[in-house]
């Protein structure tokens, strides 16, 4: 199966996104085909960053400044076109995001949802049928050794 896995951030901040790449070496690892998308980052060398869109800045520049970039971090239709072209490319069976407020933002599950793929957006503690599939291999993994 053909998995695209959306999230925020790429590189490592925290637990969220050594979960997000977590969960794509399990599913390498069952034999599926992963791809990984997420906002641009400075110096991003990764497959398919080249499709990665720009995020707003939401850190940076006055209030006045700030609350003009407001709309995109609701909706970002750069995030939106970007993930269309990223599923035009990788054809994924899935789509799975999680963790895309503010900067990739809910735009790319529209892309999704007109591309016709099955998607599912994981949200503060829901999304666990494919999540709990995941764990269980993984506690068997931990149970064999093959990380801590």
């Amino acid at each position: 199966m053909r998995v695209l896995l959306a999230h925020n951030n790429y590189t490592v901040q925290g637990g969220a996104e050594v979960f997000f790449h977590e969960v794509a070496r399990v599913l390498v690892a069952r034999g599926h085909e992963v791809a990984l998308f997420s906002a641009a980052e400075d110096g991003l060398g990764a497959p398919h960053s080249d499709l990665f869109p720009e995020a707003a800045d939401y850190r940076h520049g006055s209030i006045a400044a700030r609350a003009v970039r407001l709309p995109a971090m609701i909706y970002n239709t750069r995030a939106r076109d970007a993930f269309a072209r990223m599923i035009e490319t990788f054809r994924p069976d899935i789509v799975h995001a999680f963790a895309i407020y503010v900067r990739l933002t809910p735009a790319i599950l529209d892309a999704t949802r007109k591309a016709g793929r099955p998607g599912r957006a994981l949200l503060p503690r829901a999304g666990q049928p494919l999540l709990s599939r995941l764990a269980r291999g993984q506690r068997r993994q931990h149970d064999r050794g093959l990380y801590p």
